[in-house]
């Protein structure tokens, strides 16, 4: 629908923003860093910020 086609050539990097609560407990944040390696393992960045 008038959107525009993305080749992989194209694409030099690949990177997510995630924003977790301030206090996120360590079982989440464990799983968090269980996603993070596994995007990295992929190539792809996350980039974590906490927020209050």
């Amino acid at each position: 629908i008038g959107g525009r086609v993305i080749t992989q050539e194209q694409i030099s990097s690949k990177e997510m923003y995630l924003a977790i609560p301030y206090g996120t407990s360590k079982e989440k944040m464990t799983a968090i860093k269980k996603s993070i390696d596994y995007a990295n393992s992929r190539g792809i960045k996350i980039l974590v910020k906490e927020i209050k």
